[in-house]
């Protein structure tokens, strides 16, 4: 009798362990699959559904300024009237995107201040003054006061690429206190969406400098458009043609570029979220497509979040676009990149 009594022990173990395994296999089965967007309207969000059916959207507000005021001269009060113009105009979209059966993450990708200066890296003025750091709390109290109810929003995505320099002066938190401080400040508001952090400057080799927050509903992000003489071929700096792979630069090097987020997704189970990748829509030799394949295949197998930047913003990287590097012409229809990345959204459906 305890020896049969012990083999259904063990069978229930197994059982157990089988049921697991299928759930946690299914739930890396589900990612999010979608677009970066900016300035759209309800046609645009129809468009994007017949063209690629995401399940999830990452929504920019963007400023640049007030008529002839840089946004680094526009003083708090004025950005939070800015914020709650542009986050009406969101609130009024949500029904298109919810009708075209896309979550959304909101992205704000100018914080108080924009840019400050005085540091040999690009830094943003929130890591220079407390003052810009209250109004970054007073932006994000103001956004999940207006959309902690609304269904559609998935997530809030709270610094786009943290741009912290090379030092933090006194009084001034630095990028993970800010981040404790953004949660507090919202969950005293919402409690359920999800909240995005990410590294400095977006940077998957930095990911392992986030903390790893007692909050559930954190979603660790990263951006990658490596290697960038690659994906911004032609553009600035970077003058010369190339293809991938090449003799310099393959799946190896690619894969190493994320070793960091591999082992920080897998040693801490926590959700990775890629923001955003892209590549110039004229890479030759169809290696654009051939990239893109490459990369969303090892989102795809860790059961990672990601959304392509960007829909219709920049035909540099349009999936719509006829591209030359200095003419891009609209089509209306998929590129070859584009097919590409609508086949990994069909598994949305």
């Amino acid at each position: 009798m305890q020896r049969f009594l012990g083999q259904m022990n063990l069978l229930r173990a197994f059982l157990v362990l089988v049921c697991f395994a299928l759930v946690h296999e299914s739930a890396l089965a589900q990612p999010y699959r979608g677009m970066a967007v900016g300035d759209v309207d309800a046609d645009d969000i129809a468009d994007l559904k017949n063209l690629l059916a995401p399940n999830i959207v990452r929504y920019q507000i963007v400023f640049f300024g007030i008529d002839e005021t840089p946004i680094e001269e526009v003083s708090n009060i004025a950005y939070l009237e800015l914020l709650d113009e542009a986050s009406d105009k969101l609130l009024s979209l949500l029904p298109s995107f919810e009708a075209n059966g896309m979550k959304v993450v909101i992205d704000l990708h100018t914080p108080p201040g924009g840019f400050g200066s005085g540091d040999s890296l690009p830094v943003y003025q929130i890591y220079q003054s407390a003052s810009r750091q209250s109004a970054l709390i007073t932006a994000w109290e103001h956004l999940a006061t207006k959309f902690k109810d609304e269904e559609s929003v998935y997530a809030y995505d709270l610094i786009n690429e943290p741009m912290v320099g090379t030092s933090i002066p006194s009084g001034v938190k630095g990028l993970n206190p800010l981040f404790q401080d953004l949660i507090d400040a919202i969950r005293e508001i919402d409690s359920d969406t999800k909240l995005v952090v990410q590294p400095p400057y977006g940077d998957p080799n930095r990911i392992d400098e986030l903390s790893l927050f007692s909050d559930s509903k954190i979603i660790y992000s990263f951006h990658t458009y490596y290697p960038q003489h690659f994906t911004s071929q032609k553009l600035g700096k970077f003058k010369k043609k190339r293809q991938w792979p090449d003799k310099q630069f393959g799946k190896k090097d690619l894969n190493l570029n994320l070793a960091k987020a591999f082992d920080f997704s897998a040693n801490n189970d926590v959700e990775i979220y890629v923001g955003e990748f892209s590549v110039v829509c004229w890479a030759p030799q169809n290696s654009s497509a051939r990239y893109l394949k490459f990369l969303i295949k090892q989102f795809e197998k860790r059961g990672w979040h990601w959304t392509y930047h960007i829909f219709r913003e920049s035909s540099v990287h349009s999936l719509e676009h006829k591209c030359k590097p200095k003419k891009q012409t609209f089509t209306g229809k998929l590129s070859k990149p584009g097919k590409r990345i609508k086949k990994f959204m069909s598994k949305n459906n």
